[in-house]
């Protein structure tokens, strides 16, 4: 009920409320919704895109899906965003597979948040895996694969998180690697560690490139 589509083409609204499709809009498919579908985008930018089960649904891109949930937010063409509850993504080629209050921002095209809970990040081709309250910030491939309230700060371009809680890599602290907890990093193109453990470790240098640590009976060397 209170449906409208006025002139659009090729529009399929199946059990759905106070869906309002706008003029000269082509190929929308929404499957059910118990809430409201508000449409922002002028209709000549609205085609080809699929709503699946969801409730209160604000959608101003093209060429993307949404498939389950409640509160979602479509920000961007050629985006994906799965099933949960308060996902975004305000870029384009975004990618929100599920999860709850995950979020892509603005001007981070090409990013993806797979699931977990309250994982927010800006910056292009980004990527968080999942967890709780990891955040990237306007760092360009920028990667958290796993954890709890891990950070990548602004500009921080091509750092990591691989898991682990409370680390951060800082504001243009390029190129940093972070394996463990409660670490920050502190230069640029590092690896930081809790602790190591290397097992295996050559005995002699030979054949070894320079820079690779082996053991001289006990003693750590540096191949010069």
């Amino acid at each position: 009920q209170d449906n409208s589509i006025g002139t659009s083409d090729r529009v399929f609204i199946g059990a759905a409320n106070n869906v309002d499709v706008p003029n000269g809009a082509t190929s929308f498919f929404v499957g059910a919704s118990a809430g409201t579908v508000s449409i922002t985008q002028t209709a000549a930018s609205i085609h080809n895109n699929f709503i699946g089960a969801a409730c209160n649904v604000v959608y101003c891109g093209s060429d993307s899906f949404v498939g389950v949930g409640q509160d979602i937010h479509m920000g961007g063409g050629q985006s994906f965003i799965g099933a949960g509850y308060s996902l975004h993504t305000c870029s384009g080629n975004g990618f929100v597979g599920a999860g709850y209050n995950n979020k892509i921002g603005n001007s981070s095209s090409g990013s993806a948040i797979i699931t977990g809970s309250t994982n927010q990040g800006t910056g292009n081709n980004f990527f968080i895996g999942t967890g709780y309250q990891n955040t990237t910030t306007a760092a360009d491939f920028g990667v958290i694969v796993s954890g709890r309230t891990n950070s990548i700060g602004s500009n921080a371009d091509h750092s990591g998180i691989l898991t682990g809680c409370d680390n951060v890599i800082p504001a243009s602290c390029t190129c940093a690697m972070i394996i463990g907890s409660n670490i920050t990093a502190d230069r640029v193109c590092a690896t930081f560690v809790n602790n190591l453990s290397i097992k295996n470790i050559p005995t002699a240098s030979t054949g070894l490139p320079s820079g690779s640590v082996w053991s001289n009976s006990g003693v750590l060397n540096i191949v010069a």
